[in-house]
Protein backbone atom coordinates (compact mmCIF):
# COMPACT_ATOMS: atom_id res chain seq x y z
CA UNK A 1 0.00 0.00 0.00
CA UNK A 2 2.94 2.62 1.26
CA UNK A 3 4.12 1.68 -2.54
CA UNK A 4 1.06 2.44 -4.35
CA UNK A 5 0.53 5.83 -1.98
CA UNK A 6 4.60 6.98 -3.14
CA UNK A 7 3.42 6.20 -6.18
CA UNK A 8 0.50 8.30 -6.51
CA UNK A 9 2.68 11.24 -5.01
CA UNK A 10 4.89 10.74 -7.08
CA UNK A 11 2.46 11.27 -10.21
CA UNK A 12 0.86 13.96 -8.60
CA UNK A 13 3.95 15.90 -8.33
CA UNK A 14 5.14 14.72 -11.96
CA UNK A 15 1.45 16.68 -12.95
CA UNK A 16 2.30 19.86 -11.17
CA UNK A 17 5.95 20.03 -12.28
CA UNK A 18 4.08 19.42 -15.85
CA UNK A 19 1.37 22.26 -14.97
CA UNK A 20 4.15 24.41 -14.28
CA UNK A 21 6.13 23.48 -17.10
CA UNK A 22 3.27 24.67 -19.26
CA UNK A 23 2.16 27.88 -17.81
CA UNK A 24 6.14 28.48 -17.78
CA UNK A 25 5.88 28.46 -21.99
CA UNK A 26 2.80 30.42 -22.09
CA UNK A 27 4.68 33.03 -20.29
CA UNK A 28 7.14 32.80 -22.38
CA UNK A 29 4.49 33.60 -25.45
CA UNK A 30 4.32 36.98 -23.86
CA UNK A 31 7.99 38.14 -24.89
CA UNK A 32 6.88 37.24 -28.74
CA UNK A 33 7.82 40.79 -30.43
CA UNK A 34 11.21 41.53 -28.62
CA UNK A 35 14.24 41.18 -30.33
CA UNK A 36 17.72 41.06 -28.99
CA UNK A 37 20.75 40.50 -30.75
CA UNK A 38 24.52 41.08 -30.03
CA UNK A 39 28.02 41.80 -31.68
CA UNK A 40 31.44 42.71 -30.51
CA UNK A 41 30.42 46.32 -28.42
CA UNK A 42 26.82 46.56 -29.06
CA UNK A 43 23.70 45.95 -28.24
CA UNK A 44 20.65 46.20 -30.30
CA UNK A 45 16.54 45.42 -28.68
CA UNK A 46 13.56 45.82 -30.50
CA UNK A 47 10.09 45.91 -28.84
CA UNK A 48 7.60 45.57 -32.04
CA UNK A 49 5.17 46.88 -29.48
CA UNK A 50 5.69 50.74 -30.45
CA UNK A 51 8.36 50.20 -32.67
CA UNK A 52 11.00 50.80 -29.79
CA UNK A 53 14.54 50.08 -31.20
CA UNK A 54 17.41 50.77 -28.70
CA UNK A 55 20.97 50.26 -29.31
CA UNK A 56 23.66 50.19 -26.81
CA UNK A 57 27.15 50.51 -26.93
CA UNK A 58 29.15 47.83 -24.78
CA UNK A 59 32.45 47.81 -25.22
CA UNK A 60 35.21 51.02 -24.58
CA UNK A 61 37.18 49.79 -27.75
CA UNK A 62 36.99 53.12 -29.62
CA UNK A 63 34.45 52.52 -31.74
CA UNK A 64 30.88 53.76 -31.67
CA UNK A 65 27.49 51.11 -31.91
CA UNK A 66 25.28 51.77 -34.83
CA UNK A 67 22.25 50.14 -35.60
CA UNK A 68 20.76 50.74 -39.18
CA UNK A 69 17.12 50.11 -39.32
CA UNK A 70 15.84 49.51 -43.23
CA UNK A 71 12.28 48.46 -44.77
CA UNK A 72 9.68 49.13 -47.94
CA UNK A 73 6.57 50.36 -47.26
CA UNK A 74 4.04 51.24 -50.32
CA UNK A 75 7.26 50.71 -53.16
CA UNK A 76 9.32 53.48 -51.09
CA UNK A 77 12.58 52.44 -49.33
CA UNK A 78 13.06 53.96 -45.62
CA UNK A 79 15.69 53.80 -43.13
CA UNK A 80 17.24 55.41 -40.26
CA UNK A 81 20.65 55.12 -38.64
CA UNK A 82 21.21 55.27 -34.21
CA UNK A 83 25.06 55.61 -32.74
CA UNK A 84 25.48 55.36 -29.21
CA UNK A 85 28.64 56.98 -28.81
CA UNK A 86 30.66 55.38 -25.72
CA UNK A 87 30.53 52.58 -23.45
CA UNK A 88 27.54 52.39 -21.42
CA UNK A 89 25.53 54.98 -23.77
CA UNK A 90 22.56 54.70 -25.66
CA UNK A 91 20.26 55.56 -28.08
CA UNK A 92 16.27 54.46 -28.40
CA UNK A 93 13.41 55.80 -31.21
CA UNK A 94 10.26 55.04 -31.19
CA UNK A 95 7.08 55.26 -33.07
CA UNK A 96 5.68 57.70 -31.04
CA UNK A 97 8.99 59.75 -32.77
CA UNK A 98 6.91 59.63 -36.03
CA UNK A 99 8.13 59.56 -39.78
CA UNK A 100 10.27 56.94 -39.87
CA UNK A 101 10.11 55.88 -36.63
CA UNK A 102 7.07 54.12 -37.26
CA UNK A 103 7.82 51.01 -38.90
CA UNK A 104 4.97 49.60 -41.40
CA UNK A 105 2.76 46.24 -39.68
CA UNK A 106 3.03 43.13 -41.40
CA UNK A 107 6.15 44.59 -42.69
CA UNK A 108 9.93 42.98 -42.92
CA UNK A 109 12.15 45.42 -40.63
CA UNK A 110 16.18 44.67 -41.37
CA UNK A 111 18.89 45.90 -39.33
CA UNK A 112 22.43 46.17 -39.44
CA UNK A 113 24.26 46.68 -36.69
CA UNK A 114 28.09 46.98 -35.56
CA UNK A 115 30.26 48.10 -32.50
CA UNK A 116 33.81 47.31 -33.37
CA UNK A 117 34.05 49.36 -36.95
CA UNK A 118 34.47 45.83 -38.49
CA UNK A 119 32.03 44.31 -40.40
CA UNK A 120 28.29 44.36 -39.73
CA UNK A 121 25.67 42.01 -38.95
CA UNK A 122 22.31 41.70 -39.83
CA UNK A 123 18.80 40.36 -39.01
CA UNK A 124 15.55 40.79 -39.97
CA UNK A 125 12.12 39.96 -38.38
CA UNK A 126 8.27 41.17 -39.72
CA UNK A 127 6.83 43.49 -37.31
CA UNK A 128 3.95 43.33 -35.38
CA UNK A 129 3.07 39.83 -37.18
Amino acid sequence: MKIRIGRLVASAVALSAAAVMATTGTASAATAGYHLVTASGVKVQIWEHGDVVKVTDTSANGHSAYVTVMYTYHGRDFSYNMTAKSKGSSKTHRASDGGVYNLPENARIDIEYDGNGGSFSSKHFVNDH
